[in-house]
């Protein structure tokens, strides 16, 4: 597994699995609670855009921005 930060405080996290590469965004709202905000399998170098919009809507809800 990877972990890397996309945006501000939307992180991801990068797995494999038998079915093929995926992507987890989340973000961190409370000390050690992780709220996963998107999941998406992998199928470039770079995070799509419709995704990672996706992913930054969310975190906005669940942090009440």
């Amino acid at each position: 597994m990877q972990f890397r930060q996309l945006r501000g405080k939307l992180w991801e996290i990068k797995f494999n699995s038998p079915s093929g590469s995926y992507r987890i965004a989340y973000v961190v709202v409370d000390g050690d609670t992780m709220v996963w905000l998107h999941v998406f399998k992998k199928k470039t170098q770079k995070t799509p855009l419709d995704d990672l919009e996706i992913a930054e809507k969310r975190m906005k809800e669940v942090l009440g921005l």
